[in-house]
């Protein structure tokens, strides 16, 4: 049956399928030819040769530590001589003599808060005025408060007051500046590699800006950069046409013009760049610095361009850059002209002609009302115009009120557009996608040409370096950049379908293979064309070519429905043709491909968002980009090869993969099974506050044996957060995708990469992300399973001994500004795409290395355009081992594996698509709401990257480590298992057999003779001891083995103990922010949190917290903080408030612990061991995040190890203070950084859900034909709730109607529950599950 919206042409696309089957397909023209090319390019490889070659391989590369190899010991692949764009720099005496002072700038007489940057500057350039400071003798950082000078100061007694005048002679504010020597400052010669190399960064990051801008006065600093305009930069002349290799238009800056061209003007694409550009200029971008090496200091000096609005009048400008106006006034006419013209001029500053003389301002926006229609209220309360303001306030008559717009400066201030001009030269950043584009084209410089254009450059303005301020200080740099060894690694081997292997060779590309190792299987999918008929004739074509594609590399493929999306909608229409599309295929198709008729960020975002909300995976091309184009089809014969190669990894295949498993393709040094992750943080917006939008963190990792297929999870996280947070649970779900894909063997080894991490993050990485990492594998490794043998190394954090799995964790940096140039004298160091960059593969590990640090700089890809940017790879920790030699050979081989092209790429395959996940997650995300998705990309099948559904975005929005509704992370509910009741044969009125309480771990008690006992009423169940550990004994208590059930608690007291054992193993492991829940009915109410109905009700209540704070000091071994309070040491207890904190001093005097109030001004002491936060509320939200904050303030400033903090039956987030803006923000930025240790808690009639760490997290329902005992329904590494809890319960209750309800069946089953019924039932739940606890 045809659904609606289908075309009605799908005969002619079915016959051109079987036609284009029954012909070889177009194949893409064969790369250039090289040794050993593979499919396509020369004799492919056998598989079983292949395997000899890799075992040979590796035989010469040794398993050992690589943080603990000396420098210079890796030696494979063949060597080749490199250039950096990097120069040598000699620090003299006057520099290392220099003296360091630290300066305060503080208001005079008001509260001492320091002064801003800008206001420190001038107080400081003001005394240095006063007191007569030679200028150029010294430097001074503003931000950081440091002063470096080359002859000693006298600090002024008591400081000097400086009064800052404004415009008009006004005083601006008056300053007191202080200075004071700084003793922990040192300007050593020679860096090493610790925090001491700060302050000789600091100096010469100060110095090398002063000298380029004395240097070059007419250039503008910028963020990082010198921007220098047209004309006073050298132009680099083009390379020879021997050497450009720019036969298709000019790669390199060669003459010719032709298709394609990416060279510097004259050699590129037709067309000007002043018509993507406007108004804005090129100009040359000088980016220099500092850097610390293995060989000392260096200076690493770079060029590129950036764009510039020049300095004219505003209304000329506006034109220039409205697409096409002739004069201002069609700007107040069209909507698209004026956004156009405002995207060009936000945020600049411009000069606004007043009689009194011209003031600065900042362009805010426009306006399309002309000042004589422009409207507002003065401060006397009348109406008037802003043409009538000018010209009764300043006399101002203006010649063009009544046809040019408004220029915003602020929410309500317009000025008129006559009367503002740019006054100076500024940088602009933000760009539209043509002018970014047109900006990076110009940009590209191949190698040779960046090579001369930086000599030109030091030779030039730069004088050889020879520059006045740096000789000064005693500053000298080299005028040659430096030469350091390289070495090119062999290439990867990847297995093809027929037991073929291609070989790049070092080539950086390869044919595609005819065959795929796992071809697609694709038998429902559905095309939507936006474009409307005009493409439909150019579609067909394509899919015929596509199918054919598939079929031919061993797919099955259908033919496709097809939807017809209208004329190119955008938002409404996107997601109503996906729904179309769904329709179309009866039900979930397996791929949706998307032609879009021309290229929008903002559709494809669009499309994206939608596809993700139906759980859809989408395939999008973009017609002009392929071909296409009403009533013309010139595709490209490569065109549906790359197509096919996307469509067969989204389909749930791979074009290759590394052969042979990790043993082959690592050498055996990982051991199996081998799981490669990969994890990234997207920032998509700007600014802080509450209307900062959300980051979006992505975790992928590897399925299978060949590391070809990928899943994801990705979740939003507080905007502009760096590290991830929830990483434990992200990762536990990828690599229980991996256990579920590997016949249920969670891996044992994990090579990390983290991209998108700052230097200045590493610390905080390896104590918060790589201990969440080893959480996830303690979580998913199998019970009782043996820990994998570490090989201990010698970085921060590496080789402690791992719970689940052994650790690499690598993090990978493109955003360096190193660039490897070819040496001119080495013919072989020359790569083989037409740009003339190093080779694939070429490794630097020596001479432009940080000292100390295990990192090295790897060329992966080939270059398309300019000069490669190598990735930098820097180890912080490596427990499985590998060598230098073998962690280069891995990344490089991993860089292959991109199912998306066949080319090698410049990073490993895993950073790629976890930055794809995050980008694609930002489409799918809601501001200040948290969910976790799984976002489609190139290498994952289907079901892996497949968004959840409703029940799984249910569990989503559930409380868990991240999140921090009414219950947080950890979930309590009791057990009855002292009261556990068997009713099999031969059992009746059997005696019990008891087991012990507080020593779980300890042997079997031999049987005792219990006597019968009736069971305990109603009316008692308050009434129970908190310290008793004696478990209740029932009449008619069979023994039925060892069941599932036995991790359960036989009482509270063993409730008690066994989370803090659970808790004192997390931290033992390096978990360090733990959170534990124990939730009685009789104290708790799921909404409202605590409650006491009951005499001696809140006694018990506090007494639960004080025996779990001695029981985990106990497990810790943590010594007792006093009985005073004042926390001399050891564990330290902190409670909601100062009242509850004095009458528990009071009465437990005996205690072995020390306690305080989140009220105290520092309730945490540097002597603390362990920090217990005891039942934190909402009033007291802000206060436990202080103390939190106070302990690791505390921990830095000692430089100790950080010390663990547990929350205990925290309430946070509560039902009654609600769960808004707040809360959402509380959970994103403090609760997802605590790991659920201990979780207890009763859900629906008949079931519970537990963890214990490092367990899983397991769901029980009750056994019907055994009263009191429970059998396990599910075990997963995620928490249960919502939806997906309840299909859990009702697939292991009644699977018939669970079956149904998923489904989406009527019937009884089906019938959802009242609220009131609903509510009660769960109380009632409560306390039957609890009673046997409150006993």
């Amino acid at each position: 049956m045809r659904a609606a919206g289908h075309a009605p042409r799908r005969g002619r696309a079915e016959l051109l399928c079987v036609a284009a089957a029954q012909r070889p397909p177009p194949r893409s023209p064969p790369p250039r030819q090289g040794p050993g090319a593979g499919p396509g390019g020369g004799p492919a490889l056998r598989l079983p040769l292949a395997l000899e070659r890799l075992a040979e391989l590796w035989r010469r590369v040794s398993p050992t530590d690589a943080c603990a190899e000396p420098r210079g010991s890796s030696s494979l692949g063949r060597r080749v001589r490199v250039l950096v764009n990097r120069f040598a720099l000699r620090l003299g005496p006057q520099f290392t003599g220099a003296h360091v002072y630290a300066v305060s700038v503080t208001p005079r007489g008001g509260e001492p808060q320091p002064a801003a940057p800008e206001l420190r500057a001038r107080a400081v350039a003001a005394v240095a005025r006063e007191r007569g400071w030679p200028d150029g003798s010294w430097q001074f950082d503003a931000p950081a408060g440091r002063l470096f000078s080359l002859a000693p100061l006298a600090p002024p007694d008591g400081g000097a007051d400086v009064a800052l005048p404004a415009a008009g002679g006004a005083p601006e504010a008056v300053l007191r500046v202080t200075l004071a020597p700084d003793p922990a400052a040192r300007l050593p010669a020679a860096p090493s590699g610790g925090p001491g190399d700060a302050a000789p960064l600091q100096a010469l990051g100060l110095l090398l800006r002063a000298s380029l801008c004395a240097a070059l006065p007419q250039a503008i600093p910028a963020a990082r950069v010198m921007l220098l305009p047209p004309g006073s930069a050298p132009r680099p002349a083009a390379p020879p046409a021997s050497t450009s290799r720019g036969g298709h238009g000019g790669r390199g800056g060669g003459s010719r013009g032709g298709r394609g061209g990416r060279g510097p003007p004259g050699g590129g694409r037709g067309g000007a760049p002043g018509d993507a550009l406007g108004p804005l200029q090129l100009w040359t971008a000088l980016a220099a610095g500092a850097k610390p090496t293995e060989m000392g200091w260096t200076l690493q000096l770079d060029t590129s361009r950036g764009a510039v609005l020049p300095a004219g009048e505003l209304a000329e400008l506006l034109v220039g850059g409205a697409g096409g106006a002739a004069s201002p006034a069609e700007l107040c006419g069209s909507r698209a002209k004026l956004a156009a013209a405002e995207s060009l001029v936000k945020g600049a500053k411009v000069q606004v002609r007043y009689p009194t003389g011209a003031q600065s301002r900042v362009v805010r926006g426009l306006d399309a009302r002309p000042p004589a229609r422009y409207t507002f209220k003065p401060p006397d309360g009348s109406t008037t115009t802003v043409a009538a303001h000018w010209a009764a306030a300043h006399g101002v008559t203006l010649a063009h009120g009544h046809d040019w717009p408004c220029v915003m400066v602020s929410a309500r201030a317009a000025i008129p557009l006559e009367l503002c001009a740019v006054a100076a030269p500024q940088p602009r950043r933000a760009l539209n996608e043509r002018q970014t584009a047109e900006l990076i084209k110009t940009a590209a410089l191949p190698p040779e040409v960046r090579l001369r254009a930086i000599r030109a450059i030091v030779a030039g303005q730069l004088s050889g370096f020879r520059l006045r301020l740096l000789q000064a200080w005693g500053v000298s740099i080299s005028p040659e950049p430096l030469e350091v060894p390289g070495r090119v690694l062999p290439d990867a081997l990847l297995e093809c379908g027929g037991g073929t292997c291609a070989e790049p060779s070092n080539q950086g590309a390869w044919r595609p293979p005819a065959r795929a190792v796992t071809p697609a299987r694709l038998q429902r999918w559905v095309v939507i064309n936006l474009g409307g008929a005009a493409l439909r004739p150019g579609v067909d074509v394509l899919l015929a070519q596509l199918v054919a594609q598939l079929r031919a590399a061993g797919g099955s493929v259908a033919p496709p429905e097809h939807v017809a999306g209208g004329g190119g909608g955008r938002a409404g229409g996107a997601r109503s043709a996906l729904e179309a599309a769904a329709a179309a295929a009866g039900g979930r198709p397996q791929l949706v491909l998307v032609v879009l008729p021309e290229r929008s960020s903002a559709q494809y975002g669009e499309l994206k968002g939608a596809a993700a909300a139906l759980g859809l995976v989408t395939q999008v091309v973009v017609a002009p980009r392929v071909g296409l184009a009403p009533g013309r089809v010139e595709l490209r014969p490569a065109v549906a090869a790359n197509l096919a190669l996307k469509v067969t990894a989204k389909a749930g295949g791979a074009s290759w993969q590394l052969p042979g498993g990790p043993r082959a393709w690592a050498g055996g040094l990982c051991e199996a099974p081998l799981q490669v992750l990969g994890i990234d943080v997207g920032h998509a917006g700007a600014g802080g506050g509450p209307r900062r939008r959300p980051s979006v963190a992505a975790v992928v990792g590897s399925l299978d044996a060949g590391a070809s297929r990928y899943a994801a999870a990705v979740s939003e996280q507080s905007g502009g957060e760096e590290l991830v947070l929830g990483l434990a649970d992200m990762a536990a779900q990828v690599m229980a995708a991996h256990a579920a894909a590997n016949g249920g063997a969670p891996p044992r080894s994990l090579l990390v990469f983290r991209d998108g991490v700052s230097e200045s993050r590493y610390a905080a990485v390896i104590r918060e992300e790589v201990a969440a990492l080893r959480a996830a594998a303690a979580a998913v490794a199998p019970r009782g399973a043996a820990p994998p043998k570490v090989r201990r190394g010698a970085l921060p954090g590496g080789g402690r001994d791992a719970v689940g799995a052994r650790l690499t964790f690598v993090v990978v940096s493109r955003s360096h500004g190193l660039r490897l140039l070819p040496h001119p004298d080495d013919p072989s160091a020359c790569g083989p795409d037409r740009g003339g960059n190093v080779p694939p593969g070429t490794v630097v590990d020596r001479g432009v290395t940080a000292p100390l640090a295990a990192e090295f700089y790897l060329n992966c890809h080939a270059g398309i355009q300019g000069t490669n940017r190598p990735a930098r790879f820097n180890v912080l920790v490596d427990e499985i081992g590998l060598s230098q030699d073998g962690l280069q050979l891995l990344c490089f081989h991993l860089a292959s594996t991109h199912a998306a092209c066949a080319r090698t790429i410049a990073v490993p395959a895993a950073v790629r698509y976890a930055d794809k996940a995050a980008t694609l997650g930002a489409f799918t995300g809601g501001v200040g709401a948290w969910r976790e998705v799984q976002a489609p990309a190139p290498g994952v099948p289907a079901r892996a990257w497949r968004p959840l559904q409703a029940a799984q975005r249910a569990l989503a929005r559930t409380p868990g480590p991240r999140d921090g509704r009414a219950a947080p992370p950890a979930a309590a509910r009791p057990a009855a298992a002292a009261r556990r009741r068997g009713s099999s044969s031969g059992s009746t009125g059997a005696a019990a057999r008891p087991r012990p309480v507080l020593a779980r771990s300890q042997a079997p008690e031999e049987d005792a003779a219990v006597a019968s006992q009736a069971p305990v009423d109603d009316a008692a169940v308050t009434q129970f001891d908190v310290d008793s550990g004696k478990a209740e004994q029932l009449a008619g208590v069979g023994e039925l083995g060892p069941r599932e059930d036995d991790v359960l608690p036989d009482s509270l007291a063993d409730a008690i103990t066994d989370a803090a054992a659970a808790t004192a193993s997390a931290i033992n492991s390096g978990v360090l922010r733990c959170q534990v829940e124990i939730l009685l009915p009789e104290f708790w109410d799921p909404i409202s949190g605590p409650i006491f109905p009951n005499k001696g009700d809140q006694e018990r209540f506090w007494r639960m917290t004080r025996r779990f704070v001695e029981a985990l000091g106990a497990a810790l071994g943590a010594g007792g903080g006093g009985a005073d309070g004042g926390g001399g040491g050891g564990v330290k207890a902190i409670y909601p408030d100062a009242g509850v904190a004095a009458m528990l001093s009071y009465q437990w005097g005996d205690r072995s612990f020390a306690i305080d109030s989140l009220n105290a001004r520092r309730p945490v002491s540097p002597d603390d061991e362990l920090i217990v936060l005891c039942c934190p509320d909402p009033p007291g939200a802000e206060e436990a995040q202080r103390a939190v904050r106070q302990v690791g303030e505390q921990d830095e400033a000692a430089g100790s190890m950080e010390r663990p903090i547990v929350l205990f039956n925290q309430r946070l987030s509560s039902g009654d203070v609600g769960i808004g803006l707040n809360a959402r923000r509380l959970r994103s930025t403090f609760l997802q950084r605590f790991n659920v240790t201990y979780s207890l808690r009763p859900v629906g009639e008949v079931g519970t859900v537990f963890r214990r760490y490092p367990g899983l997290w397991k769901v029980f329902v009750e056994e019907p034909a055994l009263p009191g005992r429970y059998r396990l329904a599910a075990e997963q590494p995620n928490r249960p709730a919502g939806e997906a809890l309840d299909l859990i319960i009702m697939t292991a209750l009644d699977p018939d109607a669970a079956a149904a309800a998923a489904a989406g069946g009527g019937g009884a089953a089906a019938a959802p529950k009242g609220l009131l019924e609903s509510l009660g039932s769960t109380m009632a739940s409560m306390q039957r599950f609890m009673r046997s606890l409150s006993q």
